[in-house]
């Protein structure tokens, strides 16, 4: 019986760390995760910003004036509740300045 009740042991022994390792992975994990998402959308959204801008140019010679410009007019849309764009010109014939945040991390 002592043979028996060592290896009932060392197995619950053995699930209990592989429940416990991973409950640390994925609290360590997860918030990386989370960034990687946050980081990716943020990038999407600039660069479809930036392609609408360039559309524009293509199409009227010059670049937008606003972010409106593009919204309105070529359909760019941005979810504001998760993002925060700025959108600056300096002139019609350069590319504008255009800068995400992602809401909650400014």
């Amino acid at each position: 019986m002592g043979i028996l009740n060592r290896k009932i042991s060392f197995r619950l022994f053995a699930v209990g760390l592989i429940l416990v390792l991973a409950v640390i992975f994925t609290a360590v994990c997860v918030p990386v995760f989370q960034e990687d998402i946050r980081e990716t959308g943020r990038a999407a959204v600039r660069e479809a910003v930036l392609r609408s801008a360039v559309e524009c140019y293509t199409l009227e010679g010059a670049y937008p004036e606003s972010f409106e410009y593009l919204e309105k007019h070529y359909g760019l849309t941005v979810n504001k509740k998760e993002y925060i764009v700025t959108y600056e010109v300096f002139a019609d014939n350069q590319l504008p300045t255009v800068q995400v945040l992602v809401r909650g991390e400014e």
